[in-house]
């Protein structure tokens, strides 16, 4: 995926800045400039274009079932049901990882924010018509208080990642439905998330370089078209459909000779299958299903005979 994908450029204005230091409740110092706080910035914005792709490829499959539920049973059901599964594991543990409020981790808004605070607003060189820095003790605050806004979902989200994802919770362990009306996670509350993430990114973007990001993977919903295109070759569903019935034929036969046989029978086939076993000789014997064919047309036929 080209650069394109993930953010749009604008003009880059370059100076040299100082140091600062951010102390961590370890005590541990890092060192800021301007330079590693771009990258750390644009790394949090690709995270999140790559957790968002993710996320908006599970919701399209999710809401296409209703559509094509058919099509995708058609094709191949078990493949899109550990798709969505997996899906959406990753979505929720790296959109977590955005949002942790772990102070020793790195790249999270809550560690960000922190920084930012421990720095001068003089270090942002892009202002707005007024005057005033981009990124400033009022913004901050803003940030914060909008985080706590989004702590219902976040709790539920997080909910999902410790107790059913990362480790195994007895509750839900046992129980695994209860996960879903305990966490509950909505569509709107997930796109809040997403669109906080961007405009706090973009505002630290903008106030450092004049870069403003691009919200979007361009290819992100590609899915769209491989449905497009099995939709519109019916040939292709109707060989992917004879290879179903294929399926289901050979299935059904092995158990209609399961179902017909008797125990004896039965007890015979295996008897005379771990002779052919035993052998090992691959130019003797049949298979079970030959064994089984044999023994109801011949039921005379004793052990031993040509």
């Amino acid at each position: 995926m080209s650069s394109r994908s993930y953010f749009l450029l604008a003009v880059v204005s370059r100076f040299k800045l100082p140091l600062w230091d951010n102390i961590s409740e370890s005590g541990e110092v890092m060192t800021y400039d301007k330079s590693s706080l771009e990258r750390l910035i644009m790394q949090m914005y690709h995270d999140t274009i790559r957790v968002k792709s993710k996320y908006h490829v599970w919701k399209q499959i999710i809401n296409s079932s209703k559509e094509r539920y058919d099509l995708m049973n058609r094709i191949s059901p078990a493949y899109f049901n550990m798709t969505t599964s997996a899906l959406f594991t990753d979505f929720v543990i790296s959109l977590t990882k955005l949002y942790d409020s772990d102070s020793k981790a790195a790249g999270n808004l809550r560690k960000l924010i922190s920084v930012a605070e421990g720095i001068s607003s003089s270090v942002y060189e892009e202002q707005n018509n007024t005057g005033i820095s981009i990124i400033n003790t009022s913004t901050l605050e803003r940030y914060k208080k909008q985080l706590e806004e989004q702590k219902p979902i976040l709790d539920n989200l997080f909910k999902w990642r410790d107790k059913v994802f990362a480790h195994y919770d007895k509750k839900y362990y046992l129980d695994r439905k209860r996960i879903h009306s305990d966490a509950q996670v909505r569509y709107e509350e997930i796109d809040n998330l997403f669109e906080l993430l961007h405009s706090i990114l973009n505002d630290f973007s903008l106030a450092l370089s004049g870069t403003a990001l691009y919200p979007e993977a361009t290819d992100a919903l590609d899915i769209e078209r491989l449905f497009n295109v099995i939709e519109k070759h019916p040939k292709l569903l109707e060989e992917m459909k004879q290879i179903m019935v294929q399926e289901i034929e050979r299935n059904s036969v092995t158990k209609k000779y399961e179902e017909d046989i008797t125990e004896e029978e039965y007890n015979r086939v295996a008897l005379l299958a771990a002779g052919y076993e035993i052998s090992n000789d691959p130019n003797e014997g049949f298979s079970i299903e030959e064994l089984m064919k044999m023994i109801k047309e011949n039921p005379g036929l004793e052990d031993g005979e040509d």
